[in-house]
């Protein structure tokens, strides 16, 4: 299964669940993600979390901090 998303405005965890909706029954995924400059922050935490190992539940982009607060 191929999944290509068109919009990657959301959090770092959402992204993640997406990707993992393309593996079912123990089937090999592969994902395609295109993205801007405006979306940058999310790219980069994501490989961050990677990187790391790290999970991602409760990471929040410092943009979503900002609108919160």
């Amino acid at each position: 299964m191929h999944s290509r998303d068109k919009v990657a405005d959301f959090l770092p965890v959402d992204f993640l669940h997406r990707v993992g909706c393309t593996v079912r029954a123990g089937q090999i995924g592969l994902v395609t993600n295109m993205y801007t400059e405006s979306n940058r922050e999310l790219v980069d935490a994501v490989r961050w979390a990677e990187e790391r190992g790290q999970p991602m539940q409760d990471k929040k982009l410092p943009q979503q901090d900002q609108e919160e607060g």
